[in-house]
């Protein structure tokens, strides 16, 4: 017989991945809160790699900005981390950004001295950028606190729309209002998605995936949904066919009827059930989280 519970093992990883970025989970956080708040601070984050620079034809810095430009472009290019520049409401992770959530657009901010925090010193105007796993597209530098400003979505969708094609709305000819960057504020503090018609007539669903009612980013609830599912369907369909693994432990000296405790582990190549008794592993399915 197999004892296991993945999805307990599975929170507990999350919850030492949570410590090693520096957050304290409150004492009386679910299982549920738990995977929220990982998957959130992850979303929040840039995952450093090599990326290409694109620039919007629109685009334009302040010349008092540049040597910050291109010291975060080089950065960019290189692979570097680049949580300095993002957001001091990182150090909260269940902090949420809405522009984030609604528009999948990071803010960046270009100051060339790190601060005794680690975050690179702020700067009134910042950066926007819709970033892939391999590019990151400077949409413009705007004056903080424009996170509704839906010029942002025009601006993608004039230089890039193979990036946003996903959530155009195929089919549809208008919709019954038009918010402006006013009513996107409005809608967003109310934890509303909005629909957005373009000036060429093109129209997107939220392109960053939009929110919960409770301000949760939709793909975060999502990314942490599928975790939950695929941990225990590992489990469910290790007990209902043991007999791979029990073959494997009875090599190992196990007696073929003693009940044998699993654990799920997590590393970079992937999922594993590692048997503590036996020392053996068992590799599960390969993934990226």
């Amino acid at each position: 017989m197999i004892n296991a519970d993945f999805y307990d093992d599975w929170i507990e990883i999350l919850r030492g991945r949570l410590a090693e970025l520096g957050y304290t989970i409150p004492a009386n956080s679910t299982h549920e809160d738990i995977s929220i708040l990982y998957f959130n601070a992850l979303r929040r984050r840039i995952q450093p790699a090599p990326r290409t620079v694109h620039r919007s034809a629109e685009f334009s810095c302040p010349s008092e900005l540049q040597a910050g430009l291109e010291d975060l472009e080089a950065k960019i290019v290189g692979g570097d981390d680049l949580t300095p520049h993002l957001s001091r409401g990182l150090k909260k992770a269940g902090k949420q950004d809405d522009m984030l959530n609604d528009w999948g657009v990071y803010h960046l901010h270009l100051g060339t001295s790190i601060e005794g925090d680690g975050f690179a010193e702020r700067t009134g105007p910042v950066l926007f950028a819709l970033v892939t796993t391999s590019s990151l597209y400077e949409i413009q530098v705007y004056p903080h606190g424009n996170w509704s400003n839906r010029e942002v979505v025009e601006i993608i969708h004039k230089n890039w729309p193979d990036t946003i094609e996903r959530y155009r709305l195929k089919g549809v000819i208008d919709i019954a209002h038009n918010p402006t960057s006013e009513d996107v504020k409005l809608l967003r503090d109310a934890h509303v998605n909005t629909s957005l018609k373009m000036d060429d007539g093109a129209i997107y669903m939220s392109i960053g995936g939009g929110m919960m009612s409770d301000g949760t980013g939709s793909d975060v609830l999502m990314q942490a949904d599928w975790h939950a599912k695929t941990v225990v369907d590992l489990e469910r369909s290790i007990k209902s066919n043991p007999s791979e693994i029990l073959t494997a432990l009875k090599e190992q000296g196990h007696d073929g009827t003693s009940t044998v405790k699993l654990v799920l582990e997590a590393d970079e190549r992937g999922l594993w059930a590692f048997c503590e008794e036996f020392s053996i592993r068992f590799r599960l399915m390969n993934t990226n989280q």
